[in-house]
């Protein structure tokens, strides 16, 4: 196992990850927008019915997208929210929201942007939706996280788990924008190796589903074998290690 992110040794980790921003399309075409909108949902819904039960107020999105589940899901229930990404994703948001602040930052350099007065102070909660498979280096941004946590605060933090969406098999990922992919046991390890406590930790479908696709998702991937599943996005709630 690779001590450093506590994946196993043989694994194939990406020495680059491929940004949209570097693209000279326009990534968030309509297709892709409504895409944005069913992807993580259930995380997303997740951290609302948290946020109402911790009676969280404020709220930092690291990794926010264009921001439609932010402002649709948790938005109404919080006092403030602030949501980050890369620069594509931020100016449409600036463009349709009129709540909340939204800055353009680099993930993978985020204590570069640290004098950012709202990058500077505790948030009650914290969301990161399937956004760390995609860091050269997470340590740091988790290392940022801690920074914006206090021990009250809470973290939801969700990846693909890498054996049910690949196979117990899958040395590297097929996916050009992913550096690595964890399985449940090597994650729940690096997040108590990076300072966390886990408090609970689910399996959510990728996508929001209606009740026929569910059961035709369900159907398609009861065929696959080794170990792959349609419930393969793992989400864990965090607090820091006292």
């Amino acid at each position: 196992m690779d001590n450093k992110y506590c994946i196993k040794e043989e694994y194939i980790h990406r020495n680059e990850n491929y940004t949209f921003d570097s693209d000279d399309r326009n990534f968030w075409n309509s297709r892709r927008l409504e895409q944005h909108a069913v992807t993580q949902w259930y995380e997303y819904s997740w951290a609302k019915s948290l946020i109402e039960k911790f009676k969280a107020k404020t709220v930092l999105d690291v990794g926010c997208g264009p921001a439609f589940k932010l402002n649709r899901l948790i938005a109404p229930h919080v006092e403030q929210f602030v949501g980050i990404d890369q620069k594509s994703a931020i100016e449409y948001a600036k463009q349709t929201y009129n709540a909340g602040h939204y800055l353009d930052v680099d993930l993978d350099r985020i204590s570069d942007f640290e004098n950012e007065p709202l990058l500077s102070q505790k948030y009650d909660f914290i969301i990161h939706a399937a956004v760390i498979e995609h860091l050269k280096e997470p340590d740091q941004l988790l290392s940022f996280i801690k920074r914006r946590m206090t021990l009250a605060s809470h973290l939801l933090i969700s990846t693909c788990d890498r054996d049910r969406v690949r196979g117990i098999h899958n040395m590297m990922s097929p996916k050009p924008e992913h550096v690595r992919e964890w399985n449940a046991h090597e994650f729940y390890a690096y997040m108590v190796q990076s300072g966390f406590k886990v408090v609970k930790f689910v399996y959510l479908p990728p996508n929001r589903l209606t009740k026929d696709d569910f059961w035709k998702e369900t159907n398609k991937w009861m065929w696959k074998g080794d170990g792959r599943c349609l419930f393969y996005e793992m989400a864990f709630l965090c607090r820091l290690s006292e």
